[in-house]
């Protein structure tokens, strides 16, 4: 037999507790708790208090003592768990007022030989309550969870496409570095992306992009540091070189030279120079660092 108890039924238990202790040869001492957690439950959905209560003097039981313990919606408040809670749970909290005052368990307990026993019996209401307040809590737990990793996903995506966009961008790979901060919004927002915030543009995507593009930067760099007469052979016969005499225009026009050939990266300007040079040179006039008079 299963006992489950309304709260009449627990009412009857309560106030009938000295006749059943009385009928099993116990003692019930009120005012005293037993400090301590048990070490024995008795399951007061398959044992009925007077069974229980039996076993009680069957260990020999000094005393017996009780507890009733009353619904209060406003202690359920002051539950940690319970302290900020979602809409819907907050709802069913509410709607728990109309239980306010009900006697919401009993508690018997007892001692013997250095055991700690306990029974308890709820009243049918309060477990589904408690469950369904809980179900609530974690349902919204799981739409903010859901809804923070869609928000990450949104997060990723507007954060890639400012990054592709920025490396992607021929007007921003070929600018200086220290220029790239001011010009980035305006290639974020000529590609589409929208609703990046400034603090995150600068702050974790433009890093990102200045390394990917520093990286194949340097990867050109040391292709065409193998190439420097090759690539003045190949200047020498533009006909915009042949037009600028000066050093400064001919290293513009050959660091301009070299982010064509570099897919619109921008190169150092020593290395400019270097085929600037060559290109200046004779043709198969041999290559050498001029030395210093002695």
């Amino acid at each position: 037999m299963s006992y489950l108890y309304t709260a009449e039924q627990l009412s009857d238990i309560s106030v009938g507790i000295p006749e059943y202790a009385s009928e099993a040869g116990l003692v019930l001492l009120p005012g005293i708790e037993i400090a301590k957690s048990a070490d024995v439950e008795i399951d007061s959905e398959e044992v009925d208090i007077s069974a229980a209560l039996q076993i009680a003097a069957l260990v020999k039981a000094p005393f017996i003592c009780t507890e009733a313990n009353i619904f209060r919606v406003d202690e359920l408040r002051t539950v940690p768990e319970y302290s900020d809670l979602p809409a819907e749970a907050e709802r069913l909290v509410e709607s728990a007022e109309r239980l306010d005052g009900l006697l919401m368990s009993v508690t018997v307990s007892w001692v013997s030989e250095g055991l700690s026993y306990r029974w308890t019996a709820q009243a049918d209401w309060i477990g589904p309550l408690l469950l369904d307040i809980d179900a609530a809590v974690q349902n919204a737990e799981a739409e903010a969870n859901a809804e923070y990793e869609n928000s990450r996903a949104e997060y990723r995506e507007i954060v890639q496409a400012a990054l592709s966009a920025l490396v992607e961008s021929r007007k921003f790979r070929g600018e200086q570095l220290g220029k790239r901060k001011s010009l980035a919004p305006l290639v974020v927002s000529e590609a589409g992306v929208q609703e990046l915030p400034e603090d995150l543009l600068n702050r974790h995507v433009l890093p990102e992009a200045n390394r990917i593009v520093g990286a194949k930067a340097y990867s050109y760099e040391q292709d065409f540091g193998t190439k420097v007469s090759q690539l003045g052979a190949e200047l020498r016969k533009r006909s915009d070189w042949q037009r600028v005499f000066t050093k400064a225009e001919r290293t513009a026009l050959a660091l301009k030279f070299l982010m064509e050939k570099a897919d619109g990266y921008r190169l150092p300007k020593l290395l400019a120079e270097e085929v600037s040079a060559a290109a200046v040179r004779p043709i198969d006039a041999p290559f050498f660092e001029p030395q210093s008079e002695q």
